[in-house]
């Protein structure tokens, strides 16, 4: 065997040996895009699907996750990690497994506004399309804002947002 194939050899050995001990995910994070007349264009989204979902018939919660100033649809993904805190978040029996949606609307404030109307395409075009293309627990006549959120919704908030913190921030 020459050094060449027997190195090959040794890496792919090690590789998988260490891939053993490491957990692995079933859960999946798909891209997906709505058309929006509020818009003008598509708005991109990415959507965590828990484990099971895809062999089972159970409705899910959803979590909307919007991002900051300059960011899109990557954002939680890129730089909070959120397949591997929700992962985490649901083995431990922390929170239900959960659709997470995270929308993507460049220079987008997330109100209706000057430029965008944002806030319509959300409610409008965004919350139904995942109502109507996943199983979730989504009521279509309760989709408008009803003023402030529920007790229930803060409290998934605060959970992914202390998972967060257990991990270190990337540089900026």
């Amino acid at each position: 065997m020459s050094k060449r194939l027997r190195r090959a050899c040794v890496a792919l050995l090690a590789f998988t040996i260490a891939a053993w001990g490491m957990p692995s995910s079933a859960s999946e994070l798909r891209r997906a895009t709505v058309a929006s007349a509020a818009l003008g264009r598509d708005m991109r989204f990415i959507v965590y699907i828990p484990d099971g979902y895809e062999t089972g018939a159970q409705r899910y919660p959803v979590l909307y996750l919007l991002h900051g100033a300059g960011g899109d649809e990557n954002a939680w993904v890129e730089r909070g990690d959120i397949q591997t805190h929700a992962d985490k978040l649901i083995a431990e029996g922390t929170i239900p497994p959960t659709l997470i949606v995270m929308p993507g609307c460049r220079a987008c404030w997330w109100i209706d506004g000057g430029k965008d109307r944002a806030e319509t395409a959300f409610w409008s075009e965004l919350v139904p399309a995942v109502a109507e293309r996943f199983r979730t627990y989504c009521k279509l006549a309760s989709l408008k804002p009803q003023g402030r959120a529920g007790s229930e919704d803060i409290a998934a908030a605060r959970i992914i947002a202390e998972a967060g913190k257990e991990v270190s921030q990337p540089d900026r």
